[in-house]
């Protein structure tokens, strides 16, 4: 039974090298040049999810990630003012005081109100918020291997 257990995880990662081989040839290449929001929004896939007729700014995801290209570029009062509604918008985030486990929760509208709240308060730190959620992206997809951390324009 050992011989069949090792064969079975040999072909496993054998499937495994072959498909981040393939990963690495062909569906990072035509990411790699997306280095900050003005080229991720640039892509037709983002724009087209927004041409239903709606407002881009009718979305709260939307709100949040135009907040998050914002603060990239240091654009601080406008990021507060696009989560606003997000952050006053009960049937989203109860009203309570915000947390720190807010800061990572896989809901987008509870890392909108917890930055929401940084830029509310702290301002100085929001660019080291950005690195952080940056970093934990790479590491939860597993992509640090491909991953430069590059400085933000609004590191200063």
């Amino acid at each position: 039974m050992a011989w069949l257990t090792r064969t079975y995880m040999s072909c496993l990662y054998g499937f495994s090298l072959e498909f981040c081989n393939h990963l690495e040839r062909h569906s990072l290449p035509p990411v790699e040049p997306i280095v900050g929001p003005c080229e991720h929004e640039r892509l037709p896939q983002y724009v087209a999810g927004y041409s239903r007729g709606r407002r881009p700014l009718s979305s709260l995801k939307f709100r949040f990630t135009a907040a998050l290209g914002a603060c990239y570029f240091g654009k601080f009062d406008i990021a507060e003012r696009l989560l606003t509604k997000i952050a006053n918008n009960a049937e989203y985030f109860p009203r309570s005081p915000i947390i720190e486990e807010l800061k990572y929760n896989v809901h987008f509208w509870c890392r909108a109100v917890y930055l929401h709240a940084v830029l509310r308060t702290d301002r100085e730190h929001v660019p080291q918020l950005l690195h952080d959620w940056e970093a934990f992206t790479v590491n939860a997809l597993k992509l640090t291997k491909y991953w430069k951390p590059t400085p933000f324009p609004c590191d200063g």
